[in-house]
């Protein structure tokens, strides 16, 4: 995976991940790129505890396709950038 390479520290995290796309606690669009921030605070334990686990994707076909690629994926302590599109109540 790409990703490792620049952000080793999310690789014993790949379910998480995975969570992270398929069931998000906030998700912002970027105003240039057609690029979605998906993201959910205190997904794991240990020193990341406090972040969010955000993941950075651009759909083939725009919002709402089912097929895209996934950019990147990091800790942040702060929400994602961008356009608010989706906020859960948890």
């Amino acid at each position: 995976m790409h990703i490792l390479e620049k952000h080793s520290e999310v690789e014993p995290y790949m379910d998480q991940i995975k969570g992270v796309i398929q069931s998000p606690g906030i998700i912002t669009e970027e105003a240039e790129g057609g690029k979605l921030h998906l993201a959910k605070f205190g997904v794991v334990g240990g020193k990341y505890h406090n972040c969010y686990l955000e993941t950075v994707i651009r759909y083939q076909g725009g919002p709402g396709s089912k097929s895209g690629t996934v950019l990147t994926v990091h800790f942040n302590t702060h929400a994602p950038k961008g356009e608010l599109k989706w906020l859960t109540r948890s």
